[in-house]
């Protein structure tokens, strides 16, 4: 795929953290520990690259699909109270 002018071949770090709404430590983290795909640039290698299509695939292989059972919408969640649980 080629790059195209309105979207970047690689995103920075601090990017990367504004898209997933998290912090950029923690994208810093996940980059070390070779969790999300990155490159590192200069001759120190310390500027952190994470290419485009490594992060949609990766954000690809990490989405859930919904349940279509929960009447909620949301994955894994009940719409039930705790209490109604708990109630013989």
């Amino acid at each position: 795929m080629e790059p195209t002018t309105d979207q970047p071949l690689c995103w920075t770090v601090p990017q990367v953290a504004r898209l997933l709404h998290c912090a950029t430590s923690e994208v810093y983290s996940m980059c070390r520990s070779g969790a999300l795909p990155s490159i590192r640039l200069g001759r120190s290698g310390r500027a952190v690259r994470v290419p485009r299509e490594a992060l949609e695939s990766w954000v690809r292989a990490r989405t859930v699909a919904a349940d279509p059972s929960s009447r909620s919408g949301v994955s894994g969640h009940s719409s039930r109270h705790r209490s109604d649980r708990t109630s013989g």
